[in-house]
């Protein structure tokens, strides 16, 4: 079981915080990145950008975060957090112009998202999910009114030097790709 305990209330202490150092400084949106992302200042941008064209009282909205996984025989792209956006688990795109663009409404964002200060204000901050405690939406504020919205154009992308993606030898993947088509195989 994966907890996400200690990250959420890092989240909830960190825009405490920012608040607390800054007061003087109006503040109505909260920019969250986590640092194996803050060097992507395109996509940053693209979701500013798109946050800004959407209506920015409007939603929550996150950066779509891929990776090229190297552990089939055919190398894909998938969602990298799932755990945040339940919706992408287990899609695959072979190419990089297959994956989706524009907005898209989802149960959770996470990695690097931008939303209304009122909105964590009013749901209480970051909290786990009482139905699905191991899975996305901890890190979105799911008991907001606002809707949740994961911008597939601002695309950042996880990668072996992050730690968290392999990259497996070409006999590791020929064998993990047999083993999948085994256990498809047993099904029937």
């Amino acid at each position: 079981m994966i907890h996400l305990t200690y990250p959420t209330e890092r989240y909830n202490s960190a825009i405490r915080g920012a608040l607390a150092k800054f007061p003087e400084r109006p503040t109505s949106h909260i920019l969250l990145c986590e640092k194996y992302y803050v060097h992507n200042t395109g996509a940053i941008t693209q979701l500013l950008a798109d946050y800004r064209d959407f209506g920015n009282e409007n939603a929550v909205i996150g950066g779509a975060i891929w990776a090229r996984r190297k552990t089939h025989i055919r190398r894909f792209i998938s969602y990298y957090d799932t755990l945040s956006v339940k919706e992408l688990r287990g899609v695959r795109y072979h190419e990089e112009s297959e994956l989706p663009s524009g907005l898209k409404k989802v149960s959770g964002v996470g990695c690097c998202w931008i939303f209304p200060l009122n909105a964590w204000e009013k749901s209480g901050g970051f909290a786990i999910p009482k139905l699905e405690p191991q899975a996305g939406g901890s890190r979105c504020l799911s008991s907001s009114p606002k809707p949740v919205m994961l911008d597939c154009s601002a695309r950042f992308w996880r990668t072996p030097a992050d730690i968290g993606v392999p990259d497996y030898s070409p006999v590791k993947r020929i064998r993990v790709s047999l083993g999948e088509q085994r256990r498809k195989l047993w099904k029937w």
